[in-house]
């Protein structure tokens, strides 16, 4: 019994070393603790004090422990489409705002989420919400007419009211934006190369146009070969089936091929052509049998009563001279 005690008294001091030495991940000021659930990707505590234990690295089948600083920047070339030459989907025609944002992450951070994939989470939806920003402010600028030039003397106060929206939206989710500048010069097309983007465009749609005509055309076209050469593969089956049961047929297609002057060729069918030649031949042949039996019984019929008429004129005869015999007697 002692020895299972202490087998099991080793045991739970193993696991007690084992948890202490994998809870050891140590929190230095000006850093943060992300964890968030493995399984739902979720966070589900920010520790930002500091202390040498974390408890959640121990269960490292359950939860994952990220370090990230409180304080940080974020470097991003913000692209911002033109209405009218969005479809080119190219920088040359877009415009590029280089942006650095520092920021800090409080403590008492209310939306644990914002931190999701920690850094990479927060500097995504910054990102968005850059994007999204920057395109309300500058839409008087690119439509309905595209200012270039009025555009780049406004850009102070572009980046004045960009970093007041970001900063009240961000500091509601318990972040703090220290700062929100322009790195360099913003990068955008002048009005020769908006008017170049648009003459581009209008050519491209008309290839575009041109391209599906073709297509379409090209579809017709296969489709009506194919219906080409399904006919011609029935009539091809058709003369195999007629020369397979007709190999004669053969010769007179070695005379039409050999003779183009021939006028005349002589068949052993009494129906004037050969019977394979035509598929409605055997029905001819049929119907002039009939006829020639049908003209051969009206012909009899008709010689019939002119047979009686002769007999009756060869008894009469008869009678004549038997009966002047009679009388001479």
């Amino acid at each position: 019994m002692k020895i299972l005690l202490k087998i099991l008294f080793l045991l739970l001091a193993a696991a007690a070393v084992y948890a202490g030495f994998s809870a050891y991940n140590p929190v230095r000021g000006g850093m943060a603790a992300v964890v968030a659930d493995k399984k739902s990707g979720n966070v589900v505590s920010v520790i930002a004090k500091e202390r040498r234990f974390v408890p959640y690295s121990a269960l490292t089948w359950k939860y994952s422990v990220e370090m990230l600083p409180l304080k940080s920047s974020v470097m991003r070339d913000i692209r911002v489409d033109i209405p009218a030459l969005k479809e080119l989907d190219r920088d040359a025609f877009s415009i590029i705002i280089p942006i650095k944002v520092d920021f800090t992450i409080r403590p008492e951070l209310p939306n644990l989420n914002l931190l999701k994939n920690a850094a990479a989470g927060f500097t995504e939806l910054l990102e968005r919400e850059l994007k999204a920003e920057l395109g309300f402010l500058l839409q008087d600028y690119l439509t309905p007419a595209y200012r270039s030039a009025a555009l780049i003397e406004a850009r102070d106060d572009i980046i004045k009211k960009l970093n007041e929206t970001i900063s009240a939206k961000f500091a509601n989710e318990g972040i703090n934006i220290d700062d929100l500048r322009y790195m360099s010069a913003i990068s955008l097309p002048d009005n020769r190369r908006y008017e170049e983007g648009l003459v581009y465009l209008e050519n491209l749609r008309r290839m575009l146009i041109e391209n599906d005509r073709k297509l379409i055309e090209i579809k017709g076209q296969l489709e009506r070969d194919a219906q080409s050469t399904e006919s011609l593969y029935k009539k091809y089956r058709e003369i195999s089936l007629i020369i397979n049961e007709n190999p004669a047929i053969l010769k007179y297609i070695y005379i039409d091929k050999m003779a183009g002057n021939l006028k005349l060729i002589i068949s052993s069918d009494k129906s004037a052509f050969p019977a394979f030649l035509d598929e409605n031949a055997g029905a001819y042949r049929e119907n002039k049998s009939k006829e020639n039996k049908e003209h051969k019984e009206n012909k009899a019929s008709r010689e019939e009563p002119n047979k009686e008429t002769k007999e009756s004129k060869e008894t009469k005869t008869d009678n004549s001279i038997n009966t002047a015999e009679q009388g001479e007697q």
